[in-house]
């Protein structure tokens, strides 16, 4: 299998993470990582390395966020067992307790990385490419998905065709998140983007652009009021009075969190199997809301709450995002 034909993501892998990357590096390929870093997180890092032997094998790229006072960034390679010329961007993108897209976009000469959808550094090739077979994760870091994309090669134009044909862009994968130039046709999906609006009144509405698809996430933070009486968050199409997701934490009349659709002006099953509400009347939660391969995958201050089944399809129509009822919104990230 040739590995460069996007698998799957690995989704929640345990850290420390050591895992294979089938086939080789090429210019082009692209490696996506998000996750959260937890909050009193000293540093992480990813090494892109030839082998699996921690201390033992090369590592070609090692990239490394320190969060001192101030923070920095140490990027180096590892050869014969001795660390080699370290290389520091004294600028920290990624902050503790927060939300983080890293890329990795590989060319022939250097490793290129952008951080929430901005350009951060380079880091010139040391290794051969040929040689790197191997991603590994490790420190105060929490990963919700690991991605490999393939480089999406615009095929030679016959004779006779025009020279405006674009490059296939795969289903959910947006076009103005990877400022790497026009030498990168392929643009990936951001984790979380745009930028928080501006407008956090509830209700809240916003749209998704492009809708979702596997691995993309959304993340709220806000604060319960204090004598609420419920708050609900729906993921539907905007064209549609359908609700794909909905959830709908309740306080007085019961303690539960409900989850259900609403498809053909009809609400389906509710699902309420959770022992205890999340959400506290009066105190602030974090939620982040991971579209898998079948399923929304839904934690709450950083810890796995429930699973909830696709109902409606194809998901990538689902492009609006709601919040009601009696909460604060500090932040939202689509």
């Amino acid at each position: 299998m040739d590995f460069w034909t996007n698998p799957p993501p690995v989704y929640n892998p345990p850290i420390p993470y050591v895992g294979p990357i089938p086939g080789s590096l090429q210019d082009g390929n692209m490696i996506q990582i998000k996750g959260r870093v937890v909050p009193h997180s000293n540093r992480f890092h990813v090494n892109l390395q030839c082998g699996t032997e921690p201390g033992h094998c090369d590592v070609a790229f090692h990239f490394n966020p320190r969060f001192e006072c101030p923070g920095y960034v140490v990027c180096n390679s590892f050869e014969n067992r001795r660390w080699s010329s370290e290389e520091r961007k004294h600028e920290l993108p990624i902050q503790k307790g927060e939300t983080f897209q890293l890329l990795i976009l590989v060319q022939n000469d250097s490793y290129k990385v952008a951080v929430n959808d901005k350009h951060f550094l380079e880091f010139k090739h040391r290794l051969p490419l040929s040689r790197v077979n191997t991603i590994c994760i490790d420190g105060q870091v929490e990963i919700v998905s690991l991605s490999f994309i393939k480089n999406q090669i615009q095929p030679a134009v016959p004779a006779g065709i025009g020279n405006n044909i674009q490059p296939a862009v795969p289903a959910g994968i947006g076009n103005n998140a990877f400022p790497f130039g026009p030498t990168n046709p392929f643009q990936a999906a951001p984790m979380f983007g745009p930028a928080t609006p501006a407008n956090l009144q509830v209700p809240f509405k916003a749209p998704i652009a492009g809708g979702l698809f596997p691995s993309k996430s959304i993340f709220i933070q806000g604060t319960i009021q204090p004598n609420p009486d419920n708050f609900v968050i729906n993921l539907k199409p905007s064209n549609s009075s359908d609700i794909a997701f909905h959830i709908s934490s309740r306080f007085r009349s019961e303690q539960a969190v409900v989850r259900n659709s609403f498809i053909q002006n009809s609400w389906n099953k509710e699902e309420r199997n959770l022992a205890k509400n999340p959400f506290v009347p009066g105190q602030q939660f974090e939620i982040t809301i991971l579209c898998e391969a079948q399923s929304f995958k839904v934690s709450v201050n950083g810890c796995h709450a429930f699973d909830f089944n696709y109902r409606y399809q194809p998901i990538q129509q689902i492009n609006e995002l709601q919040i009601q009822g009696d909460v604060t919104l500090s932040k939202v990230l689509l």
